[in-house]
């Protein structure tokens, strides 16, 4: 039976269940509501058919569930010019100061020949680790952006955009080589039992199910995507494919 049937079978049942009620009340005067119970498991089935309800209802659970997840964005691209790290460090550290954003001194930073490694605090009070890398390839250069978020689940896309404000700030200062390609990488973890960081996926058995291991990985055309059982990881060259990733997955999901 295919899902557009089922929905339209559930949508039926509703509409005839409540103007059953509706009737009932315009030709005797009272109100039935027992009935209504018999919609129980009709909105339950429209939240295991429905795609788009099943995502809200979870958005809304995680919202108020406050978990915390280990939230890794990163950014990378070669410029064609030579740049030293010296000059690499100077044009973060201009960018963070214009961002109202500081180093925090009472950690020790770390400034070698091909990393720079800051633990930062936000004007909001967030801190965060970031990783510069510098990397000398042949004619090019590649810089990667790495930064490490502990975040609260209703916060990573508020965190993300945040990244990829810091991001688009700081690689304006460099010219992008036409050899090479921008690419995104978000990386979304938490070790919580049964607070996995799935796209809707899910695998019905007889019994319990116990899950040891779990890989998954898929394509949709640059976006690819790998899933395990408390991890998500997305890579893409567009960042509109990962701010869909951010968005949209849904950390409730279970292996039933």
């Amino acid at each position: 039976m295919s899902k557009i049937f089922k929905v339209l079978l559930i949508l039926v049942s509703i509409i005839w269940t409540i103007w059953s009620v509706a009737n009932a009340f315009l030709n005797s005067g009272v109100m039935n509501l027992l009935p209504l119970a018999s919609l129980i498991p009709v909105f339950a089935a429209l939240y295991s058919e429905v795609d788009w309800i099943y995502i809200q209802v979870n958005k809304v659970r995680s919202y108020f569930s406050a978990k915390t997840v280990s939230f890794t964005p990163k950014f990378q691209y070669a410029v064609g010019d030579e740049i030293s790290v010296v000059q690499v460090k100077k044009n973060l550290d201009e960018t963070l100061i214009s961002l109202g954003q500081k180093v925090n001194t009472k950690r020790q930073q770390k400034y070698s020949e091909g990393l720079i490694h800051y633990d930062i605090v936000t004007e909001s009070g967030l801190s965060y680790d970031l990783d510069l890398t510098v990397l000398d390839q042949e004619e090019l250069t590649l810089l990667i952006l790495k930064v490490h978020y502990q975040v609260s689940y209703r916060d990573v896309n508020k965190t993300w955009k945040e990244f990829c404000g810091l991001q688009e700030a700081l690689f304006d200062n460099f010219a992008r080589s036409s050899e090479s390609k921008p690419r995104y990488d978000v990386t979304i973890q938490t070790n919580i039992k049964n607070f996995n960081p799935f796209y809707r996926l899910t695998i019905r058995r007889l019994g319990k199910a116990e899950v040891q291991n779990f890989l998954l990985r898929f394509t949709d055309n640059q976006l690819t995507v790998t899933t395990s059982q408390h991890k998500i990881y997305a890579s893409s060259d567009m960042r509109s494919d990962i701010d869909k990733v951010v968005k949209d997955y849904v950390p409730l999901s279970k292996i039933l």
